[in-house]
């Protein structure tokens, strides 16, 4: 599943938790977002401090456009997860876990 509301990503080193994810016992083995706006990149992380799952980095797109960020590892069951955020000045639109 995903979010369907836009996060403005003000400053380098912003986070969001996402608490609770059910991802099924087939799990996950990529995150497809929407973003627009500055340069960035994307960390995926089930703790704030922990290692990456994955990350990608996008720039300066005047309009939201879908990039595809690849897991290390597949997730499954029932999690919490952080994306956290490199650069500003841009915007999280839409997300999904495949």
């Amino acid at each position: 599943k995903g979010a369907k509301d836009n996060l403005k990503i003000a400053e380098e080193g912003s986070w969001t938790e996402i608490s609770g994810a059910d991802f099924g016992e087939k799990g996950a083995t990529k995150l497809v977002f929407t973003v627009k706006g500055g340069k960035g990149t994307l960390f995926v992380r089930t703790t704030l401090n922990g290692d990456d799952l994955g990350y990608a980095s996008f720039d300066a797109f005047e309009d939201f456009t879908e990039c595809e960020l690849t897991l290390d590892k597949a997730v499954s069951g029932v999690n919490d997860y952080f994306f956290v955020f490199a650069g500003e000045g841009y915007q999280l639109g839409s997300y999904r876990f495949e």
